[in-house]
């Protein structure tokens, strides 16, 4: 068997179609045409239903019925001449309606026109959405963060303001900011964590309303507990009596110092946790400037730590063992000044 040249070219053509089952059949016939050429005879057989059918292009099987009209006066078929007119109308279907309707190139122009402007229109919303990204230092202002919060507090909502107005953009989202003053309008039910940055002896109320307002809320969802530079008991605001004393029990003295530095005139007060308390004085013969000269497991007093310096520079004796009276003395006057 064989196939004529055209007919393997439309073949070919086919197999690129779109149409999955044009293609499938058209790759099948190249098969076996290509490679088992003698099947065709088979798989296409010769017969009656499948007999090549000569056509006549020229009709000429009509040529006495059209003699016959020409000779009883009917006109003879005139062609047409080609139509070059640019106003070449193309007809097109309104879906399901089976109608046919003209498609001029005034509508094809506003077709295109439309999608151009459905284009730019995304084009610029994508361009304001990265600006709003960019004006934002890079955080997508439409992401909102779920999970447990860090939450930041300052002494007064001014400070909180300008947290938020200058951080917020550089810390991560969990981190969120308050203040201690006022009304309380945050939502701490996911707060694991609480820092008050340097809060003061006016604020020491406000503190303890809050911790304990959170403990109740996130119980064990509550994992620390920060402060920054606390002076939570002042003379002038808190006295130093019973309620300082109570404050101090209350608020204080359930902290841990993790971090603790205070400059001396002539040295320093330390300590980094799990490590103890140390003091240090300046001295230029020792490694990195400063000696150290004490250290204890707890936060010294003023006092003390002036009497270390004392004692260890020789302007001064150490105490002597023993709980005499002057000693239970200066002992009471301490544990005054710690409040």
């Amino acid at each position: 068997g064989s196939c004529p040249t055209a007919a393997a070219k439309c073949i070919d053509d086919y197999t690129k179609s779109s149409d999955p089952d044009a293609q499938k059949r058209c790759l099948e016939f190249q098969t076996i045409l290509t490679q088992a050429p003698q099947l065709l005879g088979e798989v296409f057989p010769v017969d009656a239903s499948l007999e090549d059918v000569e056509v006549d292009i020229n009709m000429s099987f009509l040529d006495g019925v059209v003699g016959e009209a020409i000779s009883t006066g009917a006109q003879p078929y005139q062609k047409p001449d080609d139509d070059d007119d640019d106003d070449d109308v193309d007809f097109g279907e309104y879906p399901g309606d089976g109608e046919s309707t003209p498609t001029t190139a005034a509508d094809e122009t506003k077709a295109k026109d439309d999608t151009a402007s459905e284009e730019a229109n995304e084009l610029s919303a994508r361009e304001d959405e990265l600006l709003r990204i960019i004006a934002n230092d890079g955080a997508d202002p439409s992401f909102q963060w779920t999970g447990p919060t860090l939450r930041i507090y300052f002494p007064d909502e001014g400070s909180a303001a300008l947290a938020r107005r200058d951080w917020q953009s550089q810390v991560p989202p969990c981190v969120e900011f308050a203040s201690c003053g006022g009304v309380q309008v945050s939502d701490n039910s996911r707060d694991a964590i609480i820092l008050f940055y340097c809060p003061r002896a006016s604020e020491a109320e406000f503190v303890e309303e809050i911790l304990y307002d959170i403990e109740g809320k996130r119980g064990d969802g509550l994992k620390m507990s920060v402060m920054v530079n606390p002076l939570l008991v002042d003379m002038g605001v808190t006295g130093f009596g019973m309620a300082g004393r109570r404050l101090r029990e209350r608020l204080i003295d359930g902290l841990a110092p993790a971090y603790y530095l205070r400059t001396l005139p002539w040295g320093a007060l330390t300590r980094v946790w799990p490590q103890l308390f140390t003091v240090w004085q300046e001295d230029e013969g020792a490694e990195g400037g400063y000696r150290m000269i004490k250290a204890m497991d707890r936060l010294p007093s003023n006092p003390e730590v002036e009497d270390i310096y004392d004692i260890e520079n020789g302007a001064m004796n150490a105490p002597q063992e023993g709980m005499g009276f002057l000693n239970a003395l200066g002992d009471f006057v301490n544990g005054m000044t710690k409040l």
